[in-house]
């Protein structure tokens, strides 16, 4: 395995480990939903930047879609809607200016 995969398995670990899993391991496949998923990123604002959390939410919404049918099709077909998940927008780094990390929580 290349480095770059061990390294991509491990980041996806993490995130499952720290975040998919706690905020969405009790629900069933089929709702893991737009609120779930609002719920999760509540959870995250001033914790992760905005790319990790479209990112980490991409991983989520992929868990869900990877359940398919004999014939290939989603068994939880869904529409996610962005807007409604409250997905902070990227900003380019370099129209921001400096890049400013969130405040890492005490405890």
């Amino acid at each position: 395995m290349a480095s770059f995969e061990k390294t991509s398995v491990r980041t996806i670990r993490s995130a499952i480990d720290k975040w998919l899993n706690p905020n969405l391991g009790d629900l069933p496949l089929s709702e893991v939903g737009n609120g779930a998923l609002k719920a999760m990123v509540k959870n995250m604002v001033g914790k992760l930047l905005p790319k990790s959390q479209r990112t980490y939410i991409g991983y989520a919404k992929q868990i869900r879609e990877s359940l398919i049918d004999g014939e290939g099709e989603p068994i939880y077909p869904i529409t996610w809607n962005n807007d409604f998940i409250d997905l902070p927008p990227v900003v380019n780094v370099s129209s921001a200016g400096a890049r400013h990390r969130p405040k890492k929580s005490k405890g």
